[in-house]
């Protein structure tokens, strides 16, 4: 399904975060309908438009007092289609992001 060859430990996401989430991609801004995985260098994210491979993004987490953005590239998508409950999550694609940073932990300090 997809080629993400991260070597560090992942953790799975099973409670998704309090605010908003977002792709930005140049002056796209795609919502990112959950986080499915995290490393130090990376993440698998479900989003509702497909991505190119290679592209240079942004991810922004936002809350009232919070605005927190990662630089990242796209690895690889996977594009699936369902009959979902959601309408808006219908057709999503999975990604995996490398992150630019030099690791998702200093990134929050």
């Amino acid at each position: 399904m997809d080629s993400d060859q991260r070597k560090e430990l992942r953790s799975v996401v099973t409670q998704q975060p309090h605010g908003k989430l977002h792709l930005l991609i140049g002056d796209q801004c795609i919502d990112i309908y959950k986080v499915k995985d995290l490393s130090q260098t990376g993440m698998r994210l479900k989003v509702g438009k497909q991505v190119s491979v290679n592209e240079n993004i942004l991810v922004r987490f936002q809350t009232k007092t919070i605005v927190l953005k990662l630089n990242g590239t796209v690895m690889w998508s996977s594009g699936f289609s369902s009959l979902a409950v959601v309408a808006d999550e219908s057709d999503y694609y999975l990604i995996g992001i490398r992150l630019t940073s030099s690791s998702l932990l200093e990134s929050l300090w």
